[in-house]
């Protein structure tokens, strides 16, 4: 994994047992620290380097040659609206969370 001060942030935040409910339910479940837009815009913000670089990262493993494609299929797969910026970044906040999630349980 190349986030290391996001994970650090998601290991400091949540438990292995809340990890693999990231991992397994995702972060709309409702998880304190991720429910309201600026909480995951302030996350956004301070880790977007390391947040495009699971996206980059995760385009990569999955075949895709363009991260935005990457998350409009995704985002249009589980029909969530990205058409604001605040929905756009929440939503990467989330990937990235859930990844980190997945591979930390």
């Amino acid at each position: 994994m190349i986030s290391n001060k996001l994970t650090a942030w998601v290991k400091r935040h949540y438990s292995r047992d809340e990890r693999r409910d990231i991992a397994q339910y995702g972060c709309s479940s409702g998880f304190s620290g991720l429910c309201y837009y600026a909480e995951t815009m302030k996350i956004y913000r301070t880790y977007k380097e390391e947040i495009w670089e699971i996206l980059q990262e995760s385009a990569k493993e999955s075949g895709y040659s363009d991260v935005i494609q990457m998350v409009a299929d995704i985002a249009a797969h589980r029909q969530v609206s990205l058409d604001q910026p605040y929905l756009f970044e929440n939503y990467l906040v989330w990937f990235a969370v859930e990844t980190i999630a997945g591979s930390s349980c």
